[in-house]
């Protein structure tokens, strides 16, 4: 029989096989009951702070990191949920910037208007990509990260939980800067329907920014842009209408 310690290594290898092909295949997409498979357990029935070191944990040992990391993301994953592996990982005794947070609440957020239509475009994912790519502010280990943590936002439904608490520790700089992003994802694919406008204005309001400047930041944004012309969807209708922004009437 093997060794504990040799028992160790080939899992470690197992694992890591796993990991490079999930990166190569899948951007580190993996579903976290499959993670637990590589460990040679079942996927527990909660992850608790117990469970989610022990994950984060092993992925550090076999050299790479998870999102979400509890430590950095400030969420767990769920056992019927996703995480997404990432090479090298955080450092030993990284401590997240003020900038990592900022950012990862605007990608959360972001993420949200995104999955509003129940399909990501890869333009709104491109666009999200972008605010992590261009801020040089961030460490090329606090991107990977981000990076990461973006790829498991698309693919976890979104909620509210904590959100309150991690808005309330923002300047009022990243508040704003963080309505741009949003409003830049709704508009990458090319079309706003009026329940993403509503979307806007209570992420607005939340925020602290004025909520009557959606349209206008929207009009802003798509005339900016060198793609189409946001266009506004009407329910009642599958073609596109163009937005006539001065005219619009929100949803009550």
């Amino acid at each position: 029989a093997l060794s504990s310690a040799a028992s160790d290594v080939y899992k470690r290898q197992e694992f890591k096989h796993w990991a490079d092909e999930k990166i190569r295949e899948h951007s580190g997409l993996a579903t976290v009951a499959d993670f637990w498979a590589r460990l040679g357990m079942l996927v527990p029935d909660k992850i608790n702070k117990k469970e989610a070191e022990l994950m984060q944990n092993f992925a550090r040992r076999a050299g790479y990191g998870i999102a979400p990391d509890m430590r950095y993301h400030l969420v767990r994953p769920e056992p019927e949920g996703h995480v997404v592996l990432f090479p090298e990982g955080h450092a030993e005794f990284y401590v997240p910037s003020e900038e990592f947070t900022s950012v990862s609440v605007a990608l959360r957020l972001g993420a949200m208007i995104a999955q509003m239509d129940k399909r990501v475009d890869v333009a709104e994912q491109a666009a999200l990509e972008r605010t992590i790519d261009h801020n040089d502010a961030l460490s090329p280990t606090e991107k990977s990260s981000l990076h990461a943590y973006l790829i498991w936002r698309l693919n976890t439904p979104a909620n509210q939980a904590g959100l309150k608490g991690k808005i309330e520790q923002l300047s009022d700089k990243d508040k704003s800067t963080i309505g741009n992003v949003i409003i830049s994802v709704a508009c990458a694919d090319g079309k706003i329907d009026p329940a993403e406008i509503k979307q806007l204005e209570k992420i607005y309001t939340s925020l602290g920014l004025d909520s009557s400047t959606v349209t206008g930041d929207i009009h802003r944004q798509s005339t900016a842009e060198t793609a189409p012309t946001a266009t506004l969807q009407t329910p009642s209708t599958k073609h596109t209408q163009p937005v006539s922004y001065t005219h619009l009437t929100l949803p009550t």
